[in-house]
């Protein structure tokens, strides 16, 4: 009993969400914002391509470290 109680009220609470409505319009802003004032670029490259890994006493390690310090 307890279980299907439980089924149900999964049930219900994903059709009640399915009627939710996407304001398009905000959706459009997000990727706007994300297209011209976005860093993620410049920062994915500080952390991937030019510091490298940072295993602790690697070289990559003492690069992000100088890195920050003079930022």
């Amino acid at each position: 009993m307890r279980s299907l109680l439980i089924v149900l009220m999964i049930g219900a609470s994903s059709v009640m969400a399915q009627n939710e409505k996407i304001d398009l319009s905000i959706a459009q802003k997000i990727k706007q914002e994300e297209r011209l004032n976005s860093d993620i670029e410049r920062l994915s490259y500080r952390l991937l391509d030019y510091a490298g890994p940072r295993l602790t006493g690697s070289d990559g390690m003492e690069r992000s470290c100088l890195d920050q310090r003079h930022q």
